[in-house]
């Protein structure tokens, strides 16, 4: 069975960074704001210029989330033996019920310091690979690549 090691972001650390939105276009405020065609063409043009693609967006998490681990301001508190990546972040959350106070098979706990759930930001490291992953929305991103995986 896998297993994972699972780093928690303590809460008085910002987290600001890691919540940075992929800039959406919409054209309707564009067009409300807008006093003339050539005004609107030019906003349309260096939008398309300075537009992030996704995989550029999950790139720059990537890099973000590299540098805090860097820090070494992230807590390890669980190693986790799971059949996935999903199932360990699961037995590291508080829907439950406090994940530290309850025994789950296959969760070590290392540290309660932070005392909250697996959540945004959070790191989990795959033992066997030793790859970094960031829990990101609903997904994982790799530290080194900022490929998704999942």
């Amino acid at each position: 069975m896998p297993s994972y090691k699972i780093f928690h972001l303590p809460d008085n650390q910002d987290k600001t960074l890691l919540l940075k939105q992929r800039p959406r276009f919409d054209p309707t405020i564009v067009e409300a704001y807008c006093i003339s065609k050539e005004q609107l063409n030019n906003i349309e043009d260096n939008r398309q210029i300075n537009e992030k693609s996704c995989r550029e967006h999950m790139n720059d998490i990537a890099k973000i989330a590299r540098t805090i681990w860097d820090t070494k301001k992230y807590i390890h508190v669980a190693n986790v033996k799971a059949k996935d990546i999903v199932q360990a972040v699961r037995n590291t959350n508080n829907i439950n019920g406090h994940w530290f106070l309850t025994v789950t098979k296959g969760v070590e706990i290392i540290s309660n310091e932070t005392q909250r759930g697996s959540c945004l930001g959070d790191i989990i490291q795959d033992v066997q690979s030793q790859k970094l992953y960031i829990l990101y929305a609903f997904t994982f991103l790799e530290l080194e690549t900022g490929e998704l995986l999942i």
